[in-house]
């Protein structure tokens, strides 16, 4: 009886390891994107992935993204709100030094507007 006890309550801390170890990696492949505005930097999870300048034209228009997401934002808001002259909506996404699937991902450019798709993104208090 002792015995059988025993190897229950190894049974029991194995399987809890393993939850355990299968929470942590799924945390870490499926890691949010935000922007720290602070800090002026992209991060997936905790890890940086770009860092801007402050008054560049590639920050202010991924902070108006971030606060904009899920929303087809048409190309002369873009205008009116961050560039003030004509822009192409494919080369802002291009000229934005994300890895190309990522971009593929994130952006959606059709009908003169971008969408910043943000189903992976969560913004950390």
């Amino acid at each position: 009886m002792q015995n059988t006890a025993i190897i229950v309550a190894a049974e029991v801390i194995i399987y809890l390891i393993l939850v355990t170890y299968y929470l942590y990696t799924r945390k870490k492949l499926h890691a949010h994107l935000y922007l720290n505005k602070r800090q002026r930097t992209i991060y997936l999870g905790n890890k940086p992935l770009l860092k801007l300048k402050g008054r560049s034209l590639n920050y202010q228009l991924l902070c108006y993204l971030f606060e904009n997401p899920n929303r087809a934002i048409p190309k002369q808001e873009l205008i009116d709100n961050i560039y003030r002259r004509d822009i192409y909506l494919n080369k802002l996404v291009a000229n934005i030094n994300l890895p190309k699937d990522m971009k593929d991902k994130l952006f959606l450019i059709e009908d003169d507007s971008l969408s910043f798709l943000s189903a992976h993104i969560n913004h950390p208090n």
